[in-house]
């Protein structure tokens, strides 16, 4: 069959050719090539972009894990430093530091239900005969008005039953004898 527009001449088979093209095309729903015409170095600055973002997250991230390691292992040499000043500040004052670091295992009932958890004190220490609990603090915690201490204070005087609490400020090198109140029902 000739093509359209009559005879055989190349420039009649290329316009066959372009219109077979772009029917099929049409026909299947394929994007025209020029869509795709984006320069190569768009493409390479884009994927460039792409690595550089990823690389930064990348990086940010690891910086934020290695400073929160920082700051832990520094507040646990804080700790343990303030303990061992409070430990130094006990014998020098006449106590007998009786045990470190005690774990107690403590029940709340929730409607009938046991509810168990577990507390640890810095201290128990001994003078005249008389055992106290002693809970170690340096900066805001150490203060009476702060209310996480308090609770805590609070819960270690039910959990361990001892006669005396004891919150001591590593910071000024403070003692506070603390009492709570009657407690209501």
């Amino acid at each position: 069959m000739p093509p359209p527009g009559g005879g055989n001449s190349p420039a009649a088979y290329k316009r066959e050719e372009v219109l077979s093209e772009r029917a099929h095309r049409i026909l299947l729903d394929v994007p025209s090539p020029a869509l795709f015409d984006v320069p190569l170095l768009t493409i390479a600055l884009l994927l460039a972009g792409a690595l550089l973002l990823a690389a930064t997250v990348w990086l940010t991230l690891r910086i934020r894990r290695a400073v929160r390691a920082w700051l832990l292992r520094r507040r646990f040499r804080s700790a343990a430093s303030a303990e061992l000043r409070a430990e130094r500040w006990f014998v020098r004052h006449g106590f007998r530091i009786v045990d470190r670091q005690i774990l107690r295992r403590g029940e709340l009932h929730v409607d009938g239900e046991p509810y168990r958890f577990d507390v640890r004190a810095d201290l128990i220490v001994e003078r005249d005969g008389e055992r106290a609990l002693v809970e170690i603090k340096t900066g805001a915690a150490a203060e009476p008005d702060s209310s996480a201490t308090r609770r805590q204070l609070l819960e270690y005087g039910v959990v361990f039953g001892v006669s005396a609490l004891y919150l001591f400020d590593a910071d000024r090198e403070r003692l506070m004898h603390v009492r709570f109140g009657a407690l209501g029902p």
